[in-house]
């Protein structure tokens, strides 16, 4: 009977003295910007940063809730130098019951790590020497970025001031890199601008901003190099997080263009492929008759470029199908223009053909032979033959009247065709074939 006496009694001054400790703690309130925390000693608040290195402020309110006088002579935090105590009143402080006790917590994470910390206030009172504690938990995010491409899309991390470089690319084509935007700090955080400058890349998949990104989330968008002139382009793209910019450069380029020449007859169709500075030579062709042929700019590079120009010489060449330049040719597609010669006369024509293509100069030289024939006049007589043009004056020698007197005129062909004489006339009193 008398242990459970005792036993009950040291059950009853256990439930006194933790009915006075509860009674005799303090109440804390953490007012973070709009978020308010309450709790008791012993309790927990989390105060939140925008990013590591971003410095916040938490105003705290200790009340005292016992029913003596207490005096506060130390109020400190343990833990890492992330945490700590600012603009604490000096030291010891007096609080009666229902007094509070003002001060803040600064917290500035270091990185993006969850950090934990405790918050002692030593005081005492009529019950001797005591402390009340809050346990603190500071959170940042800490926002990374990175990229992948096509075709082995492997992830390649970027950060500010980094550098996306996509692989050549042919004008009019596109390529599309994937940016990876990620939170891997313990704190949320969001994004609150994308933005993009450069004219040969725009943003794709982009959602509405802002974007709440928790902690291990991530978010992605489409970043397109799409150029339209050939040459190496520049862009830059711009995330904004609460309290940074991250600012990456873009960096693309088209592929080169290749151009080669080609030409063929449309009587035969073979086509011929030439260097620059190769030469056409065209079948021999009747005098005023014309003869045709299809040169062919063609782009076997990786990427497109443009013809500048097309120019001939030589008086009896002449080009059709010129369309108006420049003109783009895409990698793998050609260009062609038609050739025509029409001589004039008998003999061996000359020319050359320039196509200007990105600034350089292709040549293709023109031979054009000439088929016909060509007549000579000669008069036959005394022994000797003298040889007369189209048009001159024959003179026969003095003839009595009644008599006559003759001349023998010898038409040659001097060509390299067969040629008609249509006919033979002679106009004129006293003068007969």
């Amino acid at each position: 009977m008398n242990r459970r006496i005792t036993i009950y009694w040291f059950l009853i001054v256990a439930l006194a003295a933790c009915q006075i400790a509860s009674a005799q703690t303090f109440q804390f309130r953490v007012q973070q910007g709009s978020t308010l925390t309450t709790a008791a000693d012993g309790g927990a608040a989390a105060i939140a940063a925008d990013a590591p290195g971003k410095l916040v402020l938490a105003n705290v309110t200790a009340t005292y809730a016992g029913a003596n006088a207490a005096v506060v002579s130390q109020v400190v935090i343990a833990g890492p130098p992330d945490f700590a105590v600012v603009n604490a009143p000096p030291m010891p402080q007096t609080l009666f019951a229902g007094q509070g006790l003002n001060f803040g917590i600064r917290f500035q994470p270091s990185n993006g790590a969850r950090v934990l910390a405790l918050l002692y206030i030593h005081f005492h009172d009529t019950n001797g020497p005591r402390v009340a504690t809050l346990n603190l938990s500071g959170t940042a995010p800490d926002f990374s970025l990175g990229y992948s491409l096509p075709p082995d899309n492997n992830f390649v991390p970027l950060g500010s001031g980094g550098t996306l470089s996509f692989p050549a690319t042919s004008v009019n084509g596109s390529v599309t890199a994937t940016v990876v935007i990620g939170n891997r700090g313990s704190g949320g955080g969001s994004v609150t601008g994308v933005s993009l400058a450069g004219a040969a890349f725009r943003l794709t998949n982009l959602p509405a901003l802002p974007i709440a990104l928790d902690p291990g989330r991530e978010v992605r968008i489409g970043v397109v190099f799409a150029p339209r002139q050939p040459g190496n382009l520049t862009g830059t793209l711009s995330v904004t997080f609460a309290e940074r910019t991250y600012t990456v450069q873009l960096v693309g380029g088209t592929a080169n263009p290749e151009f080669v020449l080609a030409y063929f007859f449309p009587s035969d169709g073979n086509v011929i492929a030439v260097s620059s500075g190769a030469t056409l030579v065209f079948p021999a062709t009747n005098v005023n008759a014309t003869a045709n042929a299809v040169v062919s700019v063609g782009n076997r590079g990786g990427g497109g470029g443009y013809v500048d120009s097309i120019s001939i010489t030589g008086n009896n060449f002449q080009l059709s199908g010129l369309p108006p330049f420049p003109v783009f040719v895409g990698a793998d597609q050609e260009l062609r223009v038609g050739v025509v010669f029409q001589p004039r006369d008998i003999g061996i024509s000359t020319g050359t053909l320039r196509i200007v293509v990105d600034g350089r100069t292709l040549v293709l030289n023109l031979n054009g032979p000439s088929a016909g024939p060509r007549f000579s006049y000669e008069v036959i007589g005394n022994g000797s033959i003298t040889a007369f043009a189209a048009g001159a004056k024959l003179t026969l020698p003095e003839t009595a009247l009644r008599e006559t007197s003759s001349l023998a005129v010898q038409i040659r062909n001097t060509g390299n065709a067969e040629g008609t004489i249509a006919g033979i006339a002679v106009t004129g009193d006293g003068f007969r074939l």
